[in-house]
């Protein structure tokens, strides 16, 4: 299988919080502190959805799935006092001849803190479970056939209902992404813009054009 577009995890909030980075130069690092970082990053201009992109996966030379990838900075005052965090998540359908349809839900967080030497520090954090909705009640946390723990502790999940509502939602800028630090934890809670970052609008749309092929593909399986 393979896919017309990546993003390679990390690299982007890194680039985002090294902005942070100048604005403390002139700290006294005795007094830095995670509000400190957390006031900072506001200034960053940083926060919020920082990548959209469409994926495209192919196998064999035909079409088997599409969706998006993103990436999203937030100051977390849940779980870190309001330090940063980055979700690099992904959405996606698949071509399954056969099978019920689904959706492809995934997750990977990734901690960032400034030491009082004024280095960039970074760690990724586990992620037990996660869910997307795209009303109150409707999405995925009910309805997943599959869950599994995907590679850095990032969380992974396959659902079957409420397809049409969560995608719908998804390209609106409405869906909520919800996820957890600890097992039974409290929920962090976030939406992704996808016409924030300057390519949206055209990864938005190539996405919608891939997902037009895709169903037509299973609008013919289905005679």
């Amino acid at each position: 299988m393979s896919k017309s577009t990546c993003i390679h995890v990390g690299t982007l909030p890194l680039l985002i919080v090294l902005s942070i980075l100048p604005t403390l130069a002139e700290a006294d690092p005795t007094t830095l502190d995670s509000e400190r970082v957390a006031v900072e990053a506001a200034r960053g201009a940083g926060l919020g959805t920082g990548v959209l992109q469409a994926d495209i996966y192919t196998k064999a030379g035909e079409l088997d799935g599409c969706g998006w990838n993103f990436t999203y900075l937030l100051l977390d005052h849940t779980y870190r006092k309001g330090q940063p965090s980055a979700l690099v998540g992904s959405i996606a359908m698949f071509h399954h001849p056969g099978k019920a349809l689904t959706l492809t839900f995934k997750l990977k967080g990734k901690d960032y803190s400034a030491s009082r030497e004024l280095k960039l520090q970074q760690a990724d954090f586990a992620i037990p479970f996660a869910y997307v909705e795209s009303a109150p009640g409707v999405g995925s946390a009910e309805h997943y056939v599959a869950t599994f723990e995907c590679e850095g502790g990032g969380f992974c999940g396959m659902f079957d209902d409420n397809i049409p509502e969560v995608l719908e939602s998804f390209i609106a800028g409405e869906l909520t992404f919800a996820y957890q630090r600890r097992k039974n934890g409290l929920d962090v809670r976030f939406k992704v813009d996808p016409t924030q970052p300057p390519e949206g609008e055209a990864e938005l749309a190539k996405g919608l054009a891939c997902f037009k092929r895709l169903f037509k593909i299973l609008a013919n399986d289905a005679k």
